[in-house]
């Protein structure tokens, strides 16, 4: 999903590495496969010294697990011994345990034996930190402008986020031209478009103030007139069902509190839409505008 599952668990094995710990690290498929290969040559004993006998266990994306009865079968002894031994086990997947389909219940229950940790995806804030950092390490200059346009309309995945950096950055090598935000907008509305996130957070905003006759900017500050708030909730509700940004990133966005801000006014306007059928009719005819875009 591109939060960084896979980059947390190899620092947790770096971390082990440096104080002379002894890791086994494997995505859910090496082990599949290494598992199958042992089983086929009856080397089994071979597989178990491996996974067992190791301070530290990582394995990532065990969602892939699902329905695999005979690798799960494997996983839960192996976990078993580890954890009567008081070695770790650090898993990662994309979702919850009791969400993974197909995941036996004792797997699921030792899955929740330990910490679980909610990875969110990165706010406003956090994805321009993310931007800068990756353009200081390629030696690539990007002004604030570049870097506030790839933020906002990138998404959350920072795999994506980094590919469109380096889109940039080779376009402009090829082309022996300076990015410029007309360049940037440009070179990486194929990806956007690709990503299904043609539509923007500045898109919904401009529909919005043209179609409500309240200013951009109004929306976006904190007067509590009853038709700009109304047009600020509006705006949040769409930029949330019709974008992938998150909620800390559209609270960055519109200057609210935090995320349970952004939270309260989705639940607002849910109410509103389920209890009243002509601010559905409403809502619906934005969303419409917006999309024919």
């Amino acid at each position: 999903t591109g939060l960084g599952k896979t980059h947390l668990i190899n620092a947790i094995g770096n971390y082990a590495i440096k104080n002379n710990k002894i890791i086994i690290y494997a995505t859910s498929e090496q082990f599949l496969n290494d598992y199958t290969y042992n089983a086929k040559n009856q080397t089994m004993d071979r597989f178990r010294n491996k996974y067992r006998k190791c301070d530290f266990l990582l394995i990532d994306d065990v969602q892939f697990f699902s329905r695999k009865e005979q690798t799960q079968e494997e996983f839960f002894h192996t976990f078993n011994e580890l954890y009567t031994n008081e070695k770790q086990i650090v898993l990662t997947s994309d979702k919850p345990p009791k969400k993974i389909a197909g995941l036996e219940e004792r797997l699921q229950s030792r899955f929740e034996w330990g910490m679980m940790a909610d990875i969110q995806p990165p706010g406003l804030e956090t994805k321009i930190e993310i931007i800068k950092n990756k353009c200081k390490l390629d030696g690539i200059e990007l002004n604030l402008d570049i870097i506030n346009y790839i933020a906002l309309n990138m998404g959350d995945n920072i795999r994506e986020i980094e590919s469109a950096i380096i889109t940039l950055n080779a376009h402009s090598n090829l082309l022996n031209q300076e990015i410029t935000l007309d360049f940037a907008k440009d070179i990486i509305k194929e990806q956007i478009r690709i990503k299904k996130e043609t539509i923007t957070i500045e898109d919904i905003l401009k529909t919005i103030s043209k179609e409500l006759n309240v200013k951009p900017s109004d929306i976006k500050s904190k007067k509590r007139n009853k038709n700009i708030v109304e047009a600020r909730r509006i705006c949040i509700y769409l930029a949330r069902t019709l974008t992938q940004n998150s909620m800390p990133t559209l609270a960055n966005y519109f200057d609210m509190k935090d995320h349970s801000a952004v939270s309260h006014t989705m639940r607002k306007i849910t109410q509103m839409i389920e209890e009243n059928e002509n601010f559905k009719i409403k809502v619906d005819e934005l969303k419409n505008k917006i999309s024919a875009s």
